[in-house]
């Protein structure tokens, strides 16, 4: 369905989590499926600034720890 809006000109990508689109004004759309217990990380990861992402990603690292998309993860000794 997202993939066939009447607005959408172009599909620039398709899966089975993610699929990217280019709508008739030229922006482009992402729409991603995220699991419930990975939706704060994602919101997050996807909704930030680069800039915001590297900082909390360095302070994670600098704790002994992993954050992306999936969430905050102690990295193995």
């Amino acid at each position: 369905v997202f993939t066939n809006h009447g607005r959408v000109t172009e599909v620039l990508g398709k899966g089975d989590t993610k699929s990217s689109v280019r709508t008739t004004d030229g922006r482009q759309v992402d729409l991603r499926i995220v699991k419930p217990e990975n939706f704060a990380a994602a919101l997050m990861y996807f909704t930030g600034s680069k800039e915001h992402n590297v900082e909390l990603r360095s302070r994670a690292r600098n704790k002994g720890m992993s954050l992306n998309e999936y969430g905050l993860y102690k990295l193995k000794e």
